[in-house]
């Protein structure tokens, strides 16, 4: 056995036998061997980490949950709740149901996500010290404007509707140097992010609570999409031919194609593309190497694997993964959460359920069936086929010998469950009939209307407090981003003056500040320059619309008892053009036919009195009944003494103030 080993071990060399280029060779050779071997573990790793996270309890269950959300979302309500353990129906047990579906699951989720997201989004960027708010202005701007170009609101549409049915929110903030500006503004490269469906994302196992920014906490994670070979050889040319149709993409969905199918051209067929983040050490050298950068410590790396071929590697020069993360529901038990629609499963298919049973009972009650004994009825298939039909004439051997049979009625206890399956949906979604727009079963006073919106408007609020932190987090990513990458001056589209567009030349120079210290080595000054901190707030979502037109009346009961003034109003009605309106309003005009009353500020005189001009009435009410004592001290602490109190405008009042109010819009109210 000694013997064997000598034999196998390799001669030595004396690389001075063959000269310096020889070493030089040598030394080439081992460092590529020993690169190659790195990039091949590391793309091992990339697989494994994938077969983790697929395999894994939480993955597979909440896979489950989302199939069950999607089925039912698309009326496939029939085939089972693979979550709850609930077997659906086979074709053959289909075609002899009715399997009807009254989607009301669809209709709650709906409902939902424009209750979210009727209202654009506020994004704004405040300053944490007094000497930061010009560059809290212009990071505000910035932002709004990315915000539109990547159409922000339509794509939060995409993520909340994910959110309510399957849970997470996700999305990808990354900087894209596709976007290019023109002549007049050139520019290279944008922000831009994208919502990402949950079944395209995989996250460490271990990750468990749902703490703030967790997905951060997590070693690595993975992304995953499914492209077509002819993408991957255009956008990766090093490696991409060598990629071929794998399994993989089935993590995600289908193939479209089969590379075996003649009459499928194979670049047309799919690979799943993963994008492998991880923090840390890298795992190998970058791929291509075609430049220089010496990875600090917590910065993100990043791995692109298709087909087991490592298609790229390199240093993300940034020190969070390119992904924000939100739920609906957190839970500790699951890190991708749940959603409404996994509540209401159960309810939706008692409901479908119901419903078949009355229509297979009224049936049964208006067709019946026919009893007769064997070998009396001459052609069978003539009496299966006419039996059911009026005026039909059947041939029988005796007719003594065959018998009507009716079905009984539906019971009504089954249209009484069939209402209360109704109230379990809207009780476990929150949508009530108020907050769909229909009134209140068996409510009729209008205070507790109010009462039950503001109620049933909580859990709406809740989810928009979600969408708002999600929001929140891709602000502060675009804001990272554009003090990176900023370094071109660009035009940049704000709002102006009197709601006019305006453009403000604007490159990350605008948002910088300097800090002199000295640096402790040398004993020489330093010069840093720095972007500073800066608090992001997001109000995402909005009220109902019955109660929009509460607090619209409610705001100009307290404007006419001098409690808030004009913009307070004006605000709260979000009525068009309200702050150009103002300004106007507010300049001082000159007089045509006689100076403006004293104390009107330049309104009109019509307006002024219709608004309530005058002083606070003597007894404060709302709509004529006796204001709360809270609200009444608060009427009280303006200072003015009561006088009696204005009647309420007429309709020929109120047409009046509508002209105003065209005139000083220009007549486009």
């Amino acid at each position: 056995m000694r013997a064997l080993l000598d034999e196998r071990q390799p001669a030595s060399i004396n690389l001075m036998d063959f000269g310096g280029d020889a070493e030089d060779e040598m030394l080439e050779a081992e460092a590529t061997f020993e690169t190659q071997q790195q990039l091949e573990k590391l793309t091992q790793r990339v697989l494994n980490h994938l077969d983790w996270c697929k395999n894994s309890t939480d993955r597979q269950d909440a896979e489950k949950r989302w199939e069950d959300c999607q089925n039912f979302w698309l009326n496939k309500q029939w085939d089972g709740i693979k979550s709850f353990g609930v077997r659906g129906r086979d074709s053959a047990t289909k075609r002899l149901h009715p399997n009807p579906v009254d989607n009301y699951f669809k209709a709650h989720v709906e409902g939902l996500v424009g209750d979210i997201t009727d209202k654009p989004v506020d994004i704004q960027v405040k300053a944490r010290e007094s000497s930061d708010e010009e560059i809290a202005q212009r990071l505000s701007a910035a932002i709004k404007y990315v915000w539109y170009l990547n159409k922000g609101d339509r794509k939060l549409e995409f993520s909340v509707r994910r959110g309510v049915l399957y849970g997470p929110l996700c999305a990808k903030v990354y900087w894209d140097n596709s976007w290019k500006g023109g002549a007049g503004n050139p520019f290279v490269g944008n922000v831009r992010f994208f919502s990402v469906p949950s079944t395209n994302i995989f996250l460490d196992p271990r990750i468990k609570a749902t703490e703030e920014k967790v997905i951060q906490q997590g070693a690595f994670l993975i992304y995953g999409v499914r492209r077509s070979l002819e993408y991957i050889q255009r956008n990766y040319p090093d490696k991409g031919h060598e990629v071929s149709a794998d399994s993989y993409a089935d993590y995600v969905t289908m193939l479209s194609g089969d590379a075996e199918d003649t009459s499928v051209y194979s670049e047309d067929t799919e690979a799943l593309v993963v994008e492998y983040w991880y923090k840390g050490e890298p795992k190998a050298p970058e791929y291509p190497a075609d430049r220089e950068v010496e990875p600090q410590e917590g910065w993100v790396h990043k791995a692109v694997i298709s087909g087991g071929v490592l298609l790229e590697h390199r240093t993300y020069v940034y020190p969070w993964y390119p992904f924000v993360m939100e739920w609906v529901y957190p839970s500790d038990e699951s890190i991708y959460g749940y959603g409404d629609g996994y509540d209401i499963l159960i309810p939706q298919l008692v409901i479908n359920k119901l419903n078949e049973l009355s229509i297979e009972g009224a049936a049964i009650q208006s067709q019946g069936n026919w009893l007769s004994e064997t070998g009396n009825i001459q052609n069978k298939g003539q009496f299966q086929k006419y039996a059911q039909m009026g005026g039909s004439v059947l041939d029988v051997a005796d007719v003594n010998r065959t018998a009507r049979l009716l079905g009984g009625n539906v019971p009504s206890t089954l249209f009484a469950h069939y209402r209360q399956e109704l109230q379990a949906m809207e009780a476990v979604s929150g949508r009530y009939d108020v907050a769909q727009g229909r009134a209140p079963r068996n409510i009729q006073a209008a205070s507790a209307i109010a009462l039950l919106l503001q109620q049933s408007g909580g859990r709406v609020r809740q989810r928009a407090r979600a969408i708002s932190s999600f929001v929140e987090q891709i602000a502060q990513m675009m804001c990272d981003l554009i003090g990176m990458y900023y370094t071109v001056e660009r035009l940049i589209r704000v709002e102006g003056k009197d709601g006019k567009p305006d453009w403000q030349r604007m490159s990350n120079q605008d948002f910088m500040k300097q800090n002199v210290y000295t640096d402790p080595t040398t004993m020489q000054p330093v010069v840093e320059d720095y972007i500073p901190e800066m608090d992001i707030e997001v109000i995402a979502g909005t009220e109902t619309p019955t109660s929009k037109a509460y607090y619209s009346q409610l705001a100009t009961d307290l404007f006419k008892m001098q409690v808030i003034d004009a913009e307070a109003l004006l605000d709260t009605l979000q009525f068009p053009r309200w702050r150009e309106i103002l300004t106007r309003m507010r300049q001082p005009q000159q007089p045509t036919s006689g100076a403006a009353p004293a104390g009107s500020g330049g309104i009109p005189p019509e307006l002024a009195s219709l608004l309530g001009g005058g002083a606070a009435p003597a007894q404060p009410s709302i709509q004529g009944e006796a204001m709360p004592p809270d609200l009444a001290g608060l009427a009280g602490a303006v200072g003015q003494q009561p006088q009696a109190q204005a009647p309420p405008p007429t309709q020929e009042e109120l047409m009046m103030l509508l002209k105003i109010l065209q005139n000083a819009t220009g007549g486009t109210v």
